[in-house]
């Protein structure tokens, strides 16, 4: 196999609509593979995945960063949940 069907594999790959979630401590979170944004208010942040909607609950929530499918959330975080296939 060459390394261009190699990357063409890779390209057509299910792992791009897979998503990253980093957590760190109680005051961060980095959700990598994400499609917008469902709600946003200083106790709840829906963001919509792939397959499904993350929530983030918590206390003086912020959006600190947001680039192309990736969102870094900084606040007092307390319940992270999934609801979705």
């Amino acid at each position: 196999m060459s390394k261009i069907e190699d990357i063409r594999g890779i390209m057509s790959d299910d792992r791009l609509t897979e998503s990253r979630i980093e957590i760190f401590g109680r005051n961060s979170i980095v959700i990598e593979g994400c499609y917008g944004i469902k709600e946003y208010s200083a106790d709840v942040i829906q963001i919509n995945m792939p397959k499904g909607t993350l929530i983030v609950v918590g206390i003086g929530l912020e959006i600190k960063n947001m680039s192309d499918r990736c969102i870094t959330i900084h606040g007092k975080i307390v319940t992270i949940e999934f609801e979705g296939a």
